[in-house]
């Protein structure tokens, strides 16, 4: 199974301030769905991941979050594309959890779902937050220019942007990703 995980706020839709908290906040980022669709096309499978559901009292609910999820599901039908799981922290701010950054768990039950080792796989973020556990699973941290990403690549000291893998967006990703798949 060729896997990509893909960061939902920031990578795949536009970011808003304090969070989205409905399905009319859920803007995708122009190109994103596309994108997606193109990976599944090329025969990759797509994972999404959103940390902290619950960071406020109005944060969304469970129900909001599946509703978003079937709009992305909708639009990325219309390129032949799915996602084949959605990945979520449940709890507060306030709790410790191994599920949201920095720790590895929401990757861990990724590879567990799938059975199967993350080494290599396409993790696309738009942040350094979880870059040091999805290094640790040996996955590859892949950051996109969109959501937070440029001013996050504007505070990182530029000798470590030497050892990054930097795309302007997904669809810049998709684009390569498939080029080198297709030149193998």
């Amino acid at each position: 199974m060729k896997l990509i995980i893909l960061q939902r706020d920031g990578v795949i839709n536009q970011l808003v301030e304090n969070g989205i908290k409905s399905l009319q906040d859920w803007k995708p980022i122009p190109g994103s769905i596309k994108a997606m669709g193109q990976l599944c096309q090329s025969g990759y499978s797509l994972v999404i991941i959103v940390n902290r559901l619950a960071m406020s009292n109005d944060a969304p609910d469970i129900e909001t979050l599946h509703a978003i999820h079937s709009q992305t599901g909708q639009l990325l039908e219309q390129y032949g594309g799915y996602v084949e799981a959605l990945f979520y922290c449940p709890h507060d701010s306030k709790d410790e959890c191994d599920c949201h950054t920095p720790g590895a768990g929401i990757y861990s039950d990724i590879a567990k779902r799938f059975q199967c080792d993350l080494s290599n796989v396409p993790v696309i973020i738009d942040n350094l937050a979880d870059i040091d556990s999805i290094k640790s699973l040996g996955a590859s941290a892949v950051i996109v220019k969109t959501g937070r990403g440029a001013a996050t690549l504007a505070a990182v000291d530029s000798h470590d942007l030497k050892t990054m893998t930097i795309y302007n967006d997904l669809a810049e990703f998709s684009e390569a990703i498939i080029a080198e798949t297709t030149s193998e």
